[in-house]
């Protein structure tokens, strides 16, 4: 590939012989289970102890790849994550609970809400 040095708002579709494409997929497939308490001191309204069980799977891949560069990870031979848990959860038995967790980074914390249907 040729290198370009002309500023962004300089390129014309002839200047550009190929893009490299990044391509990723996210899969999650989950279930949630869970046992309804009675009221107790802690919880007056009764508490569901829920279960939420998942496997996230990421699949990543470079498409468009010129013939004389080389990317580890093509469409034919992907990259694959997987990884499986199991959350468990403690809800006031009432509409609108919360459950806040913090994730692995301590950032954004993961925020279940329950509603009663």
């Amino acid at each position: 590939m040729r290198k370009n040095t002309k500023a962004a708002s300089e390129i014309k579709p002839e200047d550009v012989e190929q893009c490299l494409l990044y391509h990723s997929k996210h899969y999650l497939d989950a279930s949630v289970a869970g046992v309804i308490h009675g009221s107790s001191t802690d919880f007056p309204d009764g508490f569901l102890e829920a279960n939420l069980a998942g496997t996230y799977t990421l699949t990543q891949y470079w498409t468009n790849v010129p013939p004389e560069s080389f990317v580890l990870y093509t469409e034919d031979h992907p990259s694959v994550f997987t990884g499986s848990d199991i959350i468990p959860l403690n809800f006031n038995f009432k509409e609108g609970a919360t459950e806040e967790l913090n994730n692995q980074s301590g950032e954004f914390p993961w925020v279940f809400t329950l509603h009663l249907y």
